[in-house]
């Protein structure tokens, strides 16, 4: 049986990498069944990297990746002058995950085990 996981990469980490190195640190990752959360969205340039190089490894144990971005809003300040901050999470994930956005912003990720 196959154990999966869930890791949450912070932005000080994946900063540490050129991009070429942070994909490369991505498919990694996912090989080893797991699905990262990133605390960094990736430019699309970024994305077509990843998924590029993605399916240059595609094979029977690697069927590639799955991107979804999670976008999160938050308010802060008083009552009077509230502000608005937006940020998101990459959700990278296994060929193969079912991911589905649910009610309120409930995200539901199923795997093949």
């Amino acid at each position: 049986m196959t154990r999966q996981s869930i890791e949450f990469v912070p932005f000080g980490v994946l900063e540490r990498y050129d991009v070429s190195s942070r994909v490369d640190f991505i498919i990694e990752q996912i090989k080893q069944d797991r699905i990262l959360l990133l605390e960094m969205n990736m430019s699309p340039d970024e994305r077509l990297l990843l998924m590029q190089r993605a399916m240059e490894q595609y094979d029977t144990d690697f069927i590639g990746i799955k991107l979804h971005e999670l976008r999160i809003r938050t308010k802060y300040g008083g009552f009077i002058r509230q502000k608005k901050l937006e940020s998101s999470l990459l959700l990278v994930a296994p060929g193969d995950a079912e991911i589905i956005q649910k009610e309120h912003g409930i995200l539901s990720v199923g795997l093949t085990v």
